[in-house]
């Protein structure tokens, strides 16, 4: 994850890490250890003795009482993806229709206890803590009449000192596991170092899901051709929730894609082999005007309508060429771009692959 990370040019990428100093933000800590980090995966030096040297110890090399927390780890790591995707299969199908998305969130250090305080996560998060060590970590839990007696219904209290009442404290060690009751009054307690990896089930309201595939869909629109944004905004909020729907599913339910390599696959040539990736799915949607095809939380808009040979090449297992697949799709309303378009966000959304075996 932290190679992924490091090796992420967007800016933006810095968002989903914060570090904290002595109870303080500071804004230069994610920098300062993948900095620290940068040759850990080729060298006797390992990952876990980086955070001992950054966090651990009585002189942490970033600082006293220092830590991190690292959101939207999946971006970074197709190994991360596909174990937490095996691991949360059995997890999501007990939702059944539900939207949902996973997620995980990483904390790590000795900073003492969550420095933004005693709070209550979203409602419609279910989270389970893990803690890879080397020491315990704690969770404090309060009552919620007893937080709201004294200071109403707030999101958070700074200082857990201000709160009168007593909490509840649960101890896990390495190796074990927390489920955090929903909806709770809690801080996380680390006096010692430790790494916990938090896997967070988000049951995405209704709501919520078309909003977020309105905003995925229609912000790239303008790219498109008229008649394409037309069948765009003809979706409805029940469609619109549906979409988002297979979009997670197209991943396995992972709340982020994969961040991917450009690869413009100017390379190819007409023998250039395909074939499905194991652990990726297409999923198409038909508009008024073209269709909608997902792959791995992703999505390509096209005019050209996605069923017959040409689909069943890119969602099978069987091998192919370039040239079949141009040869599947060779329609009179279909330029040679939209194909080549189609086939190269199924290569750089990962759902099919290079392969080196000639098709039968």
């Amino acid at each position: 994850m932290f190679e992924g990370l490091r090796g992420d040019n967007a800016p933006r990428k810095m968002n989903f890490v914060r570090g904290y100093v002595d109870g303080r933000e500071d804004y230069s800590l994610g920098e300062q250890f993948l900095a620290m980090s940068h040759d850990f995966a080729c060298s006797p030096q390992t990952l876990t003795d980086v955070i001992n040297t950054a966090f651990g110890g009585e002189t942490p090399a970033l600082g006293p009482h220092s830590g991190m927390i690292v959101n939207g780890g999946l971006q970074w790591s197709e190994t991360l993806q596909s174990d937490v995707r095996n691991a949360t299969s059995e997890l999501v199908d007990l939702y059944g229709d539900q939207t949902i998305s996973v997620d995980v969130t990483f904390f790590i250090g000795a900073y003492g206890a969550t420095p933004f305080g005693v709070h209550v996560d979203d409602s419609s998060h279910r989270t389970i803590l893990f803690n890879f060590g080397p020491s315990e970590k704690g969770m404090a839990i309060w009552n919620n009449n007893e937080v709201h007696a004294q200071f109403g219904q707030v999101s958070n209290i700074s200082d857990p000192e201000c709160i009168n009442a007593k909490p509840e404290t649960y101890m896990f060690g390495p190796g074990q596991a927390f489920v955090l009751p929903s909806q709770k009054y809690h801080v996380g307690l680390n006096a010692s170092l430790s790494t916990v990896a938090a896997l967070v089930l988000d049951l995405v309201e209704d709501g919520k899901a078309a909003a977020k595939e309105a905003q995925a869909l229609f912000e790239a629109s303008g790219r498109l051709d008229p008649d394409l944004q037309a069948a765009l905004f003809d979706l409805d909020g029940r469609t619109l929730c549906a979409l988002q729907a297979k979009r997670l599913g197209s991943n396995g339910y992972l709340k982020y894609p994969l961040r991917r390599d450009v690869d413009d696959l100017g390379r190819l040539t007409p023998d250039t082999v395909f074939r499905g990736a194991t652990e990726s799915s297409l999923v198409p949607h038909p508009l008024r005007t073209g269709a909608i095809l997902y792959g791995r939380g992703r999505h390509h808009v096209t005019p050209m309508t996605l069923s017959g040979p040409g689909l069943d090449m890119l969602v099978g297992n069987r091998p192919f060429t370039v040239k079949d697949f141009l040869s599947a799709t060779d329609q009179s309303s279909f330029t040679l771009k939209d194909q080549l378009a189609l086939l190269t966000f199924a290569a750089q959304s990962k759902a099919i692959q290079e392969d080196i075996h000639e098709p039968a």
